[in-house]
C-alpha cells in the first residue's frame, strides 16, 4: 500500500473535540451531507471483525488529473474501527460494465477517517492524493436512529482509575533513498485517538521537529491504534534536517492522546483508603526473629508492583547469618533507566511492635506512590524501594547505596519514615517536644531541590498540610533511617517523618497500631510527594519510542 493512503485528518469544531461515541452496528445505514444534496454514505458496521464497509456516493471533482471524468463518482471504504473512529481505505473500480458480469479492478486511491459524534452525526474526512483533494464532511443521518442509543447507552463506559499513556513498540527504519520508512506499532488501553510526531536525535540531547508536511501515512490525528502501522518522511526535502549535516541520528516518535494530565490531577489519585489497606496487610511483628508476617509483607510489596504492570527486584545480602531482601521496581522513563529519583520506605519492624506507625506508614506511603505515578509516562526514571532491615542499622539501605552500578545516578531521595502520627487533642503526646500536627521535611546540609520540590508541591497541591522544614546540623538524630547512607554519597536525599519518639507515645510499642494513626494527615504527605516526584520526573501523558543509530 502507497504511503499516501494512510494519510489521517481529523475536524474541530469552533477549535476543540467534538463528542465521540464508540463505533457500534447500530449505526448501520445511510448518511449524507445536508448541505450537498445527493452526496454521503451508505454504512455497515460488522463488530465481530472491527470492521466498517462503506459505499461513497459523490461527485467526480473538475481537475486536471481527472479530464473528461463523468458527473457522479462512486467510491467504497474499508477498514478497521476503535472506539469511535474508522480508519479507512478508499477504493476506486474500473473495468465494469452495467448489468454484465466483468472483471472489476479495485484500486486504492486514498484514505479517510470516520468518526461518529453520535447515533445521528458523524465526520468524515477524506484525502485523495492522485486527485490533489483532501477535507471533510459533516454527516447526518437519513432515517431514524433504531438501536444505537440503546447500545451506547448499554455499554460499560466506566474508565480505568486514570486515562492511560499510548503505548509504542517494534519501531523499524527502512532507508529507501530520498525517504525513510518507519513501521511501529500502536497500543492505547481505552483505544483513544492518538496524535504522531517525529523527532530527529542528536548531540547532547539536541532534538529536530520533523515538519508535519514532510510526513504521511500513520501520523498527525487521529492514528487508530494497531501494530502495523506505517509513515513515510520526505528526507530529501527536508531543508532544517538537512543544514544539520548529521552523520548520524536516531528518530523519535511520539504518541500523544491529547489527554494532559496536571500535576493536580494526579495528586488527587493518592487514596487514603488504600493506604488503610495496605497498613491492614503489613501491621504485625515483622522482625527476622520469626513470624510470618515478614514474609507475607514482602509478598505483598512484590504483589502491589506487580499489579502496577511493574517488575519487582530482590536484593538480597547477608547480615548476621541471615538474608535480608531490599525490593525494588523501577518506573523507566524516555531519559533511559541509569538517572533516576528514589522513594523508599522501610518495611521491618523491631521485636514485639505491630509497626503501623514505624514504618508500615512508609510502606504504605511508597506503594501508594507507586500506584500512582506508575499509570503515566515520565522523562526521568523513578525507583520505588522497600528497604530491609532499617531497625538493626539501615542495614538493607546501606547494601543498597554501597551497591550502585558506576552507571547509576539517584538524582533525589525521597524517605518516607513513619509519617502517619499527628499530636492534636491526645492527653499522651502533650508533654512530647515536636506536639504538632506537621511533617518534618529534614534536607542535607549540601542540597535543597528535593526539600524545595516538597515544600512548592505542597504550596501549590496540598495547602492543607502544614510542612516544618529543617537543614541537617549534624545532630545524630536526623541521621536515624534510610536517607543517611545517600547524603553520605552526596545525594539530595530526603527525611520525611512525623516526629518518631519526639511526638508520639507508641514508638516501638505495642501500641503502634492503625487507629493511633492520623490517615488523613498520612495521604496529604503522599500526595505532595508525588506532586513533587510529579514534576521532577516529568510525569506526561505521551509515548515514545526511539530508533536504532541511522547512518547518513
Amino acid at each position: 500500500m502507497k504511503a499516501w493512503t494512510l494519510m489521517l485528518m481529523l475536524v474541530f469544531s469552533s477549535g476543540m473535540a467534538q463528542a465521540q461515541i464508540p463505533i457500534n452496528a447500530g449505526l448501520a445505514g445511510g448518511w449524507f451531507e445536508p448541505e450537498t444534496s445527493g452526496q454521503g454514505l451508505l454504512i455497515d458496521v460488522v463488530p465481530a471483525s472491527t470492521q466498517v464497509f462503506a459505499g461513497w456516493y459523490t461527485f467526480a471533482a473538475p481537475t486536471a488529473k481527472r479530464p473528461g471524468a463523468p458527473e457522479q463518482r462512486w467510491l467504497s471504504a474499508q477498514g478497521e474501527y476503535a472506539g469511535s473512529a474508522a480508519e479507512l481505505v478508499l477504493y476506486s473500480a474500473s473495468g465494469g460494465v452495467f448489468n454484465t458480469p466483468s472483471a472489476v479492478t479495485q484500486t486504492a486511491v486514498g484514505s479517510a477517517t470516520l468518526i461518529f459524534h453520535s447515533c445521528t452525526s458523524a465526520t468524515f474526512s477524506y484525502s485523495l492524493p492522485d486527485d490533489g483533494l483532501s477535507g471533510s464532511i459533516a454527516l447526518t443521518r437519513i432515517g431514524p436512529d433504531v438501536f444505537c442509543q440503546d447500545i451506547v447507552n448499554g455499554q460499560s463506559m466506566a474508565p480505568t482509575e486514570y486515562n492511560q499513556p499510548p503505548q509504542l513498540s517494534a519501531l523499524q527504519t527502512s532507508d529507501q533513498g530520498d525517504q525513510l520508512l518507519l513501521s511501529y506499532a500502536l497500543a492505547d488501553s481505552e483505544s483513544d485517538l492518538v496524535e504522531i510526531s517525529v523527532e530527529v536525535l542528536y548531540g547532547n540531547n539536541q532534538s529536530y521537529r520533523i515538519p508535519a508536511p514532510l510526513l504521511s501515512g500513520h501520523v498527525g490525528y487521529p492514528v487508530l491504534t494497531g501494530s502495523t502501522k506505517q509513515l513515510r518522511w520526505d528526507r530529501a526535502g527536508d531543508s532544517g534536517f538537512q543544514q544539520l549535516a548529521l552523520q548520524q541520528y536516531r528518530l523519535r516518535l511520539i504518541a500523544d492522546d491529547r489527554y494532559a494530565p496536571t500535576v493536580q490531577d494526579i495528586v488527587d489519585l493518592v487514596s487514603e483508603a488504600r493506604l488503610i489497606a495496605d497498613i491492614q496487610q503489613m501491621e504485625g511483628v515483622r522482625h527476622h526473629a520469626g513470624g510470618e508476617r515478614l514474609q507475607q509483607t514482602r509478598a505483598h510489596i512484590r504483589a502491589q508492583m506487580a499489579e502496577r504492570g511493574l517488575s519487582p527486584i530482590d536484593q538480597p545480602f547477608r547480615h548476621q547469618g541471615d538474608t535480608g531482601i531490599n525490593i525494588i521496581a523501577a518506573l523507566v522513563g524516555s531519559d533511559g533507566p541509569d538517572q533516576y529519583y528514589l522513594i523508599d520506605g522501610h518495611y521491618d519492624t523491631i521485636l514485639f511492635t505491630p509497626g503501623a506507625d514505624d514504618n508500615a506508614s512508609g510502606t504504605a506511603g511508597m506503594l501508594e506512590a507507586m500506584r500512582v505515578l506508575s499509570q503515566f509516562n515520565t522523562r526521568r526514571s523513578i525507583r520505588f524501594v522497600g528497604f530491609d532491615k532499617e531497625e538493626l542499622g539501615l542495614v538493607g539501605s546501606r547494601y543498597y547505596a554501597a551497591n550502585l552500578p558506576g552507571n547509576a545516578t539517584v538524582l533525589g531521595m525521597i524517605n518516607f519514615e513513619m509519617i502517619g502520627y499527628t499530636c492534636t487533642t491526645q492527653p499522651e503526646c502533650q508533654s512530647f517536644p515536636n506536639a504538632d500536627v506537621s511533617i518534618y521535611n529534614i534536607r542535607p546540609s549540601f542540597a535543597q531541590s528535593m526539600s524545595d520540590a516538597f515544600v512548592t508541591a505542597g504550596e501549590r497541591h496540598v495547602p492543607g498540610l502544614k510542612i516544618t522544614s529543617v537543614v541537617d546540623d549534624g545532630d545524630f538524630n536526623f541521621r536515624r533511617s534510610d536517607h543517611a547512607p545517600f547524603w553520605d554519597r552526596g545525594v539530595d536525599a530526603l527525611f520525611l517523618t512525623d516526629g518518631a519518639n519526639f511526638r508520639t507515645p507508641h514508638y516501638h510499642q505495642a501500641s503502634d497500631r492503625l487507629p493511633t494513626l492520623d490517615t488523613r494527615f498520612m495521604a496529604n504527605v503522599v500526595k505532595t510527594a508525588v506532586g513533587a516526584l510529579a514534576d521532577l520526573a516529568g510525569a506526561n501523558h505521551q509515548g515514545e519510542a526511539v530508533s536504532e543509530v541511522i547512518n547518513r
